[in-house]
Parts: structure tokens; C-alpha cells; sequence
């Protein structure tokens, strides 16, 4: 079973640009993303991602990553996630913001 056919996590565009439920910032070669702890439920899309993907959590708590046909894991600060490339994810909303790295293989 597959999640509903969505392209990516994002906002309706604003004034002609696409608002994304985190914040992105360049590391050293690597993604620092926050999701701020009161982005809503509905914005937290199933989706898939191009490349492959290790994500470390920085920080925060009640967090949960979903990966397809998988119960939702506890993303506490430390965990590590591997992310196939194609394969349907999603993250559930917790109780503080979110930082977490991301490293993209191809």
C-alpha cells in the first residue's frame, strides 16, 4: 500500500512562492533543517526524496519519522535515519522544534 500521491511537503504558494513547513541552512556540505514545533499536522506530508538520505537529530522532543510500511519511530536527539531515495516518508509533529542534519548520497 502507498501513501496518497503527493510530490513534496509544502505550503500552498504565498504570493507566488512555495512557503515549506522547515527552514533550511547550509553546513558544511551537509542540511541543517528546523521544523518549528507549531507547523501544522496537515503540512507534515507523506513524501519522497531524490536521494538517498542520512538524517541525524540535533534536537527535539515527541518527534516521530514514519517510513512506509513501518510503525513511527521516536526521533530522539542522537538517532539516526536512513532514507532510500523513492521511498515514502513522513514526519510527525512534536512538542519542540526540530533541527536535524541531512547528508544526500546519489
Amino acid at each position: 500500500m502507498q501513501p496518497a500521491q503527493v510530490q513534496e511537503a509544502v505550503r500552498p504558494e504565498v504570493q507566488g512562492q512555495v512557503v515549506r513547513p522547515y527552514s533550511d541552512t547550509e553546513l558544511s556540505g551537509r542540511i541543517m533543517r528546523t521544523f518549528r514545533f507549531d507547523v501544522e499536522s496537515e503540512e507534515m506530508q507523506w513524501h519522497r526524496d531524490a536521494r538517498d538520505r542520512c538524517v541525524t537529530v540535533v534536537s527535539g522532543e515527541g518527534w516521530l519519522i514514519q517510513i512506509n510500511d513501518r510503525l513511527p519511530a521516536a526521533m530522539a536527539a542522537g538517532s539516526t535515519f536512513s532514507i532510500p531515495h523513492d521511498v515514502w516518508h513522513r514526519v510527525h509533529r512534536g512538542t519542540t522544534d526540530l533541527v536535524i542534519l541531512i547528508d544526500e548520497t546519489d
